[in-house]
């Protein structure tokens, strides 16, 4: 005997297809909206209370974006062809602590956005930084002209850090 599937099932399963599929959308996608909510921040903030840590949790400009687009990395092909490196610095002993804040050489923080451009600011940022120690000037130099003029090519769809502009 065939089964009989009347309006009204057909309507809740119907009901609960939908109910499935707007539960595996908002699985799927809620993490690429950020990745901490009010409430995890604030479990973090206390969190960092009660065990001292030495820095703030709190909400900005990288609680926005997804894991994965905050921890990209976006290689051009032939990055090992054009790279140069220097070679390995020797070896020295480290302080018992140190914290680049109280050098007050670090340039502002900056957002590269959603361009693969990390590499230009992680020249750009030691860089301006160098200047700081050894000149005493402050600079804010441009990561966009790295990116728009470099000979390499490398552009927003990654790169890799040129040292060559330190010496």
């Amino acid at each position: 005997m065939p089964r009989v599937i009347t309006f009204e099932k057909k309507q809740r399963l119907s009901g609960l297809t939908l109910l499935a599929t707007l539960a595996a959308v908002l699985v799927t996608t809620a993490p690429a909206f950020g990745q901490l909510t009010s409430e995890d921040i604030a479990a973090l903030q206390k969190q960092a209370q009660e065990e001292g840590w030495t820095f703030t949790v709190g909400e900005n400009s990288a609680t926005e974006y997804s894991l994965e687009e905050l921890c990209g990395l976006k290689e051009p092909e032939d990055w090992q062809a054009t790279a140069r490196f220097d070679p390995m610095a020797p070896k020295l002993d480290l302080p018992d602590s140190f914290d680049w804040r109280d050098a007050h050489v670090l340039p502002p923080v900056k957002n590269q956005g959603g361009c693969g451009s990390c590499w230009a600011f992680g020249t750009v940022g030691p860089l301006e930084c160098n200047i700081k120690i050894l000149d005493g000037v402050t600079e804010d130099l441009s990561e966009q002209w790295l990116v728009s003029c470099n000979s390499s090519g490398w552009s927003c769809s990654g790169g890799w850090f040129a040292h060559d502009y330190h010496q």
